[in-house]
C-alpha cells in the first residue's frame, strides 16, 4: 500500500458567547478549499469538512483524525475561525461553544493548540501541514479582526518534528474580513489565495507541473502581501525532503534554458541537431513545464529548420514522444480492467476466508456449547452430591445431639430420683405416681400422634382417588372434551378447555423447596369447567386490545424494541390493565386456585416436567423474555405455565390464607395490598419456578418480567 493524503478542514463561524464575533468567511474558506483539495485532478485528497461543531467533538475529530497513520502519510489540518488566549499566553481555538470569563478562555470549551501539538506528535504521520487563518478577538477594528498579538506565538506553539505549519498571520499583524458581515461576505486572503493558487495552477512558480509545500507558500507570501501589506503569512517547522500538495491541473511552458536557447538559434546545423537530443529528453522528463516549452520547440524546428538533419531528429523526438504518450494512454485504459480484476480476486479471497473463519467460529462454538452443557452437569452432580452429603451429615449431627440430650436427660433424672428417695420415702412414692402418671399421658399424646398423622394421609390418599373420580366424572356430565381448544375471535388468541375437578392445592409431597405461604397443602375442589388461555397473552393480541379501546401501549422492553414482535408476550401491565384487557374480550383472570389446577394438571410434582422442557428461567433465558409457545406444553396444553414472565391472578395476597381457605371454588380473601403473582419468570432462580410457588406485587405496579393470561367461563363466541 502506498501513501495517503488525507485532509481535516475545520471551519466556524458561528458562535454562541457574545464576546466572540459571527464571522462570514469561514464556510466559504472551508468549501472553495475542500473542493481543491479533494479534487483528484488537483490535490488528490479524503477530505472531511466540519461546521460549526462543540468542542469535544472538533478535538474527538482531530484524535481520530492523527491515529492508526504510516510514516509516509500526508496529511493537512486547516483552521479558520477566531485564535484566542488564556491568561497564560497559551493558544486555543474557538469553537461554535466556547466560553469567555472575565476576558479570559474557559479552556474545556475551547481546542488548544498543546492539544493539537500532542495529537499530532503522537502520530506516527512524519509528514504533516498545518495551516491556520483564525483570528483572535482581542482587539477589533471596522473590517478587520485580529490574528493574535506577541502572546499567541502560533507557530511556536504548534511546530512539532516532521511537520510545517503555515498561518495568515502571527504577532500583532491582521487577517481581513471585509467591511461588513452580512450578505455573502468576503473571502480571507490567505485561504482565498491558496485556494485560487491551486485551482489555476499560478502556485506553480516552477511550471513543473507539481505544487511543492515551500513554492506555495512563496506563492501566498507574495500574493497576500501585495494585496494586503499589513498581513504577513509565516512558515515554520521542518520535515525530510520535499512535500508536494498536488498537480498543476492548467500546466504551462516554462522558459528554456539560456544556453539551449542559444543552441536552437545557432547557425550550424549540428549544434541545433544537439539541441533537438536535449530537447527529447526534456519532453520525455517530469518536468511538465520544459515539456510543453521542449515539444513547442521540436514542433518548430520540425516545421521550419532548413536542415534536413535537424527537422528529422525534431520529427523523431515527437514521434518517441507520441508512441510514450499512446503507451501510456493504452496502460491507463488497461488499468481500470486490471483493478477491477485484482478487485475481483481478492473478494473472492476474502469471501473465502470469512467462509473459512465462519466455519471455524461456529465449531468453536459447538465446542464451546458442549464443553459449557459438560461443565454444567458435573457443577449440577457436584451440587447434588454435595447437597446428599450435607443432609446426611446434619441427620447424623441430630441424632447425635438427640443422643446426648437424651443421655443427659436419663442422668439428670437418675440423680433427682436418687437424691429423692434418700430424702424421704413417702416423697419417693408420691413422685413415682405422678411420673407414672406423666409417662402414660405421654404415651396417649405419642399414640394420637400416630393415628392423627394415619388419618391424615388416608385423607390425602382419598383427595387423590376423589379428584380422579371427580375429573373422570365430570368429562361425562359437563362441558367440552378436556384439552378442546377454541379461538376467541376478539384477542385473536387460542383458550383451552379446564375440567372440573379436585386437586391438592399448595406444597407438593415430594417438594424440599416450598415456603411459608404455600403451606398446609389442603384439597380444593373445582366445581365447574372454564377456559384459560393457552399461552400468555401476546403483544399483537394487546394491540388489537388497544387499538378498539384507545388504550396506550406502555413503555417497550428492551428485548421487544418498538413492541415489533407480535409473538412476543406483553409485559410492563399492572394487575388494573391485566383486568381491562380480559374484561374486554368477555372474560376475566383466573383465581389462584384455577390457575394452580391448570398448571398441574393432574401433576402431584413441584413441576410438570423437566425444568429446561417446560419454562425459561435465569439459567437458560440468557436474561430476556422469548416468543410464547417454544417450550413444551403440560398435560392440558397449556404453554408457559412456569418461566417467561411472572402472571396476574385475580386473588388478593394473604400469606396465611391456605389455613382458612375454601375447599371449593377458593376466591381468595376479601381485601388486601398485594395482587398475587404465580409462576415465576426468565429472571427467577430454579427455587421459584414451582406450580405451588407464590409472589406479590402491588397491583398498580408494572414490570418487565410481568404479564398475564386470561380465563372465564366462555371463549370463541
Amino acid at each position: 500500500m502506498g501513501e495517503s493524503k488525507s485532509a481535516l478542514i475545520i471551519a466556524n463561524y458561528q458562535y454562541d458567547h457574545p464576546g466572540l464575533r459571527q464571522l462570514v468567511a469561514p464556510a466559504q474558506d472551508a468549501e472553495s478549499l475542500a473542493r481543491v483539495l479533494a479534487d483528484p485532478g488537483i490535490g488528490g485528497f479524503e477530505v472531511r469538512t466540519l461546521i460549526n461543531e462543540p468542542s469535544h467533538k472538533v478535538t474527538l475529530e482531530i484524535e481520530s483524525f492523527c491515529e492508526n497513520r504510516k510514516r509516509d502519510d500526508l496529511l493537512l489540518l486547516y483552521f479558520s475561525g477566531h485564535g484566542v488566549k488564556d491568561a497564560d499566553g497559551q493558544l486555543y481555538f474557538a469553537t461554535v461553544d466556547t466560553q469567555l470569563i472575565q476576558h479570559n478562555v474557559r479552556r474545556a470549551t475551547a481546542v488548544g493548540a498543546r492539544f493539537i501539538n500532542e495529537v499530532m506528535s503522537s502520530s506516527r504521520s512524519r509528514r504533516q501541514i498545518l495551516v491556520l487563518d483564525c483570528c483572535y478577538s482581542g482587539a477589533f477594528k471596522q473590517g478587520m479582526l485580529v490574528k493574535g498579538d506577541k502572546l499567541v506565538g502560533a507557530g511556536e506553539q504548534l511546530e512539532g518534528q516532521g511537520r510545517v505549519v503555515l498561518t495568515a498571520s502571527d504577532a500583532l499583524q491582521y487577517s481581513f474580513e471585509g467591511e461588513t458581515v452580512q450578505g455573502e461576505g468576503v473571502r480571507s486572503v490567505f485561504t482565498n489565495m491558496l485556494a485560487h493558487g491551486l485551482e489555476t495552477g499560478e502556485a506553480d512558480l516552477d511550471r513543473d507541473g507539481s505544487y511543492s509545500l515551500d513554492e506555495v507558500y512563496e506563492y501566498l507570501h507574495a500574493r497576500v502581501s501585495d494585496k494586503q501589506p499589513q498581513q504577513k503569512p509565516m512558515k515554520m517547522g521542518y520535515v525530510e525532503g520535499k512535500i508536494f500538495i498536488g498537480i498543476n491541473p492548467r500546466p504551462r511552458a516554462a522558459e528554456l534554458p539560456p544556453e539551449l536557447q542559444s543552441s536552437l538559434e545557432d547557425p550550424r546545423p549540428w549544434v541545433r541537431q544537439g539541441a533537438a537530443r536535449e530537447l527529447e529528453k526534456m519532453l520525455l522528463g517530469k518536468h511538465t513545464g520544459w515539456a510543453l516549452a521542449a515539444q513547442a520547440a521540436l514542433a518548430s524546428l520540425a516545421t521550419t529548420d532548413y536542415d534536413l538533419r535537424v527537422r528529422g531528429a525534431a520529427e523523431k523526438s515527437l514521434a518517441a514522444y507520441a508512441e510514450a504518450e499512446r503507451l501510456k494512454r493504452e496502460e491507463e485504459v488497461a488499468r481500470p480492467k486490471a483493478e477491477a480484476e485484482r478487485a475481483t480476486q481478492e473478494d473472492v479471497e476474502r469471501q473465502r476466508l470469512e467462509r473459512e473463519k465462519a466455519e471455524a467460529e461456529g465449531a468453536a462454538s459447538e465446542k464451546a456449547e458442549a464443553e459449557r452443557a459438560a461443565k454444567e452437569n458435573e457443577k449440577q452432580e457436584a451440587r447434588v452430591k454435595a447437597d446428599k452429603k450435607r443432609l446426611a451429615q446434619e441427620k447424623a449431627e441430630q441424632e447425635r445431639v438427640a443422643r446426648e440430650k437424651a443421655d443427659a436427660e436419663r442422668r439428670e433424672k437418675e440423680k433427682a430420683a436418687a437424691a429423692q428417695a434418700a430424702r424421704e420415702k413417702a416423697q419417693l412414692e408420691r413422685v413415682a405416681g405422678k411420673k407414672a402418671q406423666a409417662k402414660r399421658r405421654k404415651r396417649e399424646k405419642a399414640v394420637a400422634e400416630r393415628a392423627a398423622r394415619k388419618k391424615a394421609q388416608q385423607e390425602l390418599r382419598a383427595g387423590e382417588k376423589t379428584a380422579a373420580e371427580t375429573r373422570r366424572s365430570s368429562l361425562s356430565r359437563q362441558g367440552p372434551v378436556v384439552g378442546t381448544v377454541r379461538e376467541n375471535p376478539k384477542d385473536g388468541l387460542k383458550y383451552v378447555w379446564i375440567p372440573p375437578g379436585t386437586f391438592i392445592m399448595g406444597c407438593s409431597p415430594s417438594d424440599t423447596e416450598c415456603e411459608r405461604d404455600e403451606k398446609p397443602p389442603h384439597l380444593v375442589t373445582i366445581t365447574k369447567g372454564y377456559w384459560l388461555g393457552q399461552t400468555e397473552v401476546t403483544v399483537g393480541a394487546y394491540k388489537r386490545f388497544a387499538a378498539a379501546t384507545g388504550t396506550a401501549m406502555p413503555p417497550h422492553p428492551d428485548f421487544n424494541p418498538g413492541w415489533s414482535n407480535k409473538q412476543m408476550l406483553m409485559v410492563n401491565v399492572s394487575w388494573d390493565d391485566a383486568q381491562a384487557y380480559c374484561t374486554w374480550t368477555g372474560g376475566r383472570l383466573p383465581t389462584e386456585a384455577e390457575w394452580e389446577y391448570a398448571a398441574r394438571a393432574e401433576s402431584t410434582e413441584a413441576r410438570y416436567g423437566s425444568l429446561a422442557d417446560v419454562a425459561w428461567y435465569n439459567e437458560t433465558s440468557r436474561w430476556h423474555a422469548h416468543p410464547v409457545g417454544e417450550k413444551r406444553a403440560n398435560g392440558f396444553g397449556l404453554y408457559d405455565m412456569l418461566g417467561n414472565v411472572w402472571e396476574w391472578v385475580n386473588d388478593w395476597y394473604d400469606a396465611n390464607y391456605y389455613k382458612n381457605s375454601a375447599s371449593q371454588d377458593p376466591a381468595g380473601p376479601v381485601m388486601g395490598v398485594y395482587g398475587v403473582l404465580r409462576g415465576g419468570s426468565w429472571s427467577s432462580d430454579p427455587k421459584y419456578v414451582r406450580v405451588s410457588n407464590r409472589n406479590r406485587s402491588n397491583p398498580g405496579s408494572s414490570h418487565v418480567n410481568v404479564g398475564f393470561r386470561c380465563g372465564g367461563e366462555v371463549a370463541g363466541r
